[in-house]
């Protein structure tokens, strides 16, 4: 069984090194679903686990959450 975990981010260069960490060893694959303009996402590629999908943020989470591979 695979444990995956899905992360929608924006602008959080600040702290996604910490979030990323914090999942290191729990799960098997992290998601990110990045519409950042700050660096997170070329922080986030230094993170073997990571698969970021880049998407627009649609101003709400649902349709962000929507965006997320294999979401229902």
């Amino acid at each position: 069984m695979t444990v995956a975990a899905a992360i929608i981010a924006g602008n959080e260069a600040r702290c996604i090194a910490r979030c990323l960490e914090s999942l290191a060893g729990a799960v098997d694959e992290i998601v990110l679903i990045d519409s950042s303009s700050d660096g997170t996402t070329a922080i986030a590629q230094q993170f073997p686990l990571v698969r970021i999908v880049r998407a627009d943020w649609p101003g709400r989470f649902r349709p962000a959450a929507q965006s997320c591979p294999g979401a229902r």
